[in-house]
């Protein structure tokens, strides 16, 4: 998924978004709340503990609570951020209260939280 010029494009972090955390043997895992129209939300949990929760989002910035449904969340999850300035960076940890997670998402965006 590279270019002539050996550069990266942008499919292949957003790629990496999924490929790097949801690893083989992982389960996919519901979320409850209400999604707003332009999020795409996806999250599983593997066996050692660890929880991904995936966010595209098509629109303009956006704040949206997400609550994982089956188990214990963890005290925090990392963002991995790709969009037009990012390209698969981790972010400041993001503290998860209540058992929900408040994502901040930026615009035309994937967005992989990881935590255990």
């Amino acid at each position: 998924m590279k270019l002539k010029s050996g550069n990266d494009t942008i499919r292949h972090w957003t790629f990496g978004n999924y490929s790097k955390f949801v690893r083989p043997g992982y389960k996919r895992v519901d979320i409850t709340g209400t999604i707003p129209k332009d999020i795409l939300l996806s999250a599983y949990k593997g066996d050692d503990g660890t929880v991904v929760v995936v966010a595209i989002n098509k629109g303009s910035a956006a704040t949206v609570p997400i609550t994982i449904a089956g188990g214990t969340a963890p005290a925090s999850l990392t963002p991995w951020v790709t969009s037009a300035s990012d390209n698969l960076k981790s972010k400041t940890a993001v503290a998860v209260s209540g058992g929900i997670l408040t994502a901040e998402l930026g615009s035309k965006s994937v967005t992989t939280f990881v935590g255990k």
